[in-house]
């Protein structure tokens, strides 16, 4: 089963070059998508501002995106457990591997009775 964010781009960082410790290059890039929430019942808002970092060709894939755009994103969690003083820590990060546009749909719905196949029955 595959995670998956749909959010507004709000923010698309430019590529950033790292260097590995083997002495190899990487591409980073950095998103915040705009995954804010409406309470139906208060028309309350609520801000949820998502930070995602692309790593390698999935950053490259950035490329056709702009900010404003809704996108859907696929992404794996992934943990590490160490010891620290004697205690467990654990580390959850976040792995987007893959993004889309989500469609735009500009489908109208026709009221009732506006073609000749409406039928009163």
């Amino acid at each position: 089963m595959e995670n998956i964010i749909i959010g507004r781009l709000e923010s698309l960082s430019p590529e950033e070059i790292i260097n590995t410790k083997s002495g190899t290059q990487l591409v980073k890039r950095t998103i915040v998508l705009d995954c804010s929430t409406r309470n139906n019942e208060t028309g309350e808002t609520y801000d949820n501002p998502v930070q995602l970092e692309f790593v390698g060709k999935a950053a490259t894939a950035l490329a056709g995106f702009s900010v404003g755009r809704e996108v859907r994103v696929a992404f794996s969690l992934r943990g590490n457990r160490w010891q620290k003083d004697g205690k467990e820590r654990i580390f959850t990060s976040i792995r987007p591997y893959r993004i889309e546009a989500v469609p735009q749909t500009t489908q109208q719905v026709q009221p009732y009775g506006t073609t000749a196949d409406d039928m009163p029955f």
